[in-house]
């Protein structure tokens, strides 16, 4: 479920990682002057580190990669591989990483479909007030929506990485460290409490609610009369939905909702539910 993570490196961090004869930090070198940056980085399987000046760095990358020594992140990584697996990367680095502050981190879930998920990821209208944008991500399809402390993120994962099932990525992804802040998470340690996990879980349950998505199915259903052709006509528009004033949107997104429900067209909720048998699972 946990994905990327950057965390704080303070003075005495920085200060163990530069004494560790195991870790190789490079540094840049202008050629025309023969000048050394005095930034040093680091780099393996998935995480980098930064460090900017003796005071200040950071430890970023994907642990889900981490786990699979850098060549994937498609398979499942339950609770117990997440905490194995920071064990794995505080031995390697010296540091104990459960322990160091959090800048940002990002959580979701891998869901196996009966269906192409481009299917799926063409209907994604908004999340709350912002529209989906298609990000130019090769190869896969991928598709954020753009909060000002988190981004809403879901895309084809089987496309992303060649896979004949058909896998469904969806994740949110902190821009600002007050997001899961107001969880009481603000070290990775904090993750080993089985409630804060549960509330990474339910606010991916939660967004997911939130997002307005054209059911695939709607598409093969005939209208029986002129109102309800326009009708269908509009809820199957992105730029109906994204250029509507908020009255109208609630209006229509009400008739709609009652809409899916009367004709069995209920994709949303069945992913939902697969949400957390997933959480249950991992």
């Amino acid at each position: 479920m946990l994905c990327g993570i950057k965390l704080k490196l303070d003075s005495r961090a920085i200060s163990q990682l530069l004494s560790n004869p195991g870790l190789e930090f490079q540094q840049t070198v202008n050629c025309q002057t023969g000048e050394v940056n005095s930034k040093r980085f680091w780099d393996e399987d998935g995480i980098s580190i930064l460090i900017k000046s003796l005071g200040y760095g950071y430890l970023k990358g994907s642990l889900h990669k981490y786990k699979n020594n850098g060549f994937h992140n498609y398979d499942d990584f339950t609770w117990p591989e997440v905490f194995e697996t920071i064990q794995r990367l505080s031995d390697r680095t010296k540091l104990n990483i459960i322990n160091l502050g959090l800048i940002q981190l990002e959580w979701g879930l891998n869901i196996t479909l009966d269906f192409d998920p481009n299917l799926l990821l063409s209907g994604l209208v908004r999340h709350y007030g912002s529209p989906f944008k298609r990000m130019y991500v090769f190869p896969g399809c991928h598709y954020v929506a753009n909060h000002n402390d988190y981004d809403v993120k879901i895309y084809n994962k089987s496309a992303q990485n060649s896979l004949s099932s058909h896998l469904l990525r969806y994740e949110l992804s902190s821009n600002k460290a007050r997001y899961f802040n107001h969880f009481g998470i603000n070290c990775l340690g904090n993750l080993e409490n089985k409630h804060h996990q549960c509330q990474l879980f339910h606010s991916l349950l939660n967004e997911w609610k939130n997002i307005l998505l054209i059911d695939p199915l709607i598409n093969s259903y005939e209208a029986k009369s002129k109102n309800e052709k326009l009708r269908l006509a509009n809820w199957k528009n992105p730029s109906f939905w994204n250029h509507s004033s908020r009255r109208v949107r609630s209006y229509h997104l009400e008739q709609y909702e009652k809409f899916l429900l009367q004709k069995g067209m209920c994709i949303k909720g069945d992913l939902g539910e697969l949400l957390k048998e997933k959480f249950i699972h991992l």
